[in-house]
């Protein structure tokens, strides 16, 4: 079952991030929330942080910093990326 959850989550990123949704302050609290508990897995961080160059805001700013600092290059790509506003190669992840 944990599995099919880690699919469905990264899934989910995967669909905000090509659709570029902009999302209301609280739901991106809780998608940072989750993923911050999650961080490890490289696909959830990687999307998430390809979600947020469509996001505002300091948690947003925070959570790009922390990516940007990560050992994976994917994921810190994608973060200096979307600070910039550029959604990253949606393709690198697959």
């Amino acid at each position: 079952m944990d599995q099919q959850v880690e699919r469905l989550d990264e899934g989910a990123l995967r669909a905000i991030a090509v659709l570029r949704l902009r999302l209301p302050d609280h739901a991106i609290d809780r998608i940072l929330d989750y993923v911050e508990e999650h961080f490890h897995r490289r696909n959830l961080a990687y999307w998430s942080a390809v979600c947020a160059a469509g996001w505002t805001g300091p948690r947003v700013r925070e959570f790009l910093t922390r990516c940007a600092q990560d050992s994976r290059l994917i994921v810190v790509e994608a973060a200096l990326d979307a600070g910039r506003g550029y959604y990253a190669n949606l393709l690198k992840a697959t």
